[in-house]
């Protein structure tokens, strides 16, 4: 009875976790700029 109550909750949670919409990022929100001048992990690679 238990290990099947835990089984229900757990599937519950990942559909919940699933189904549900995400949200969308406000309109008023403007990123913060950051300081550019470290070196980054996009920069290209130098042969």
């Amino acid at each position: 009875m238990i290990f099947t109550t835990l089984a229900c909750l757990c599937v519950l949670s990942f559909l919940v976790g699933v189904l549900t919409d995400p949200g969308r990022v406000p309109s008023s929100y403007i990123p913060d700029v950051e300081d550019t001048s470290f070196a980054s992990d996009q920069e290209p690679k130098k042969n």
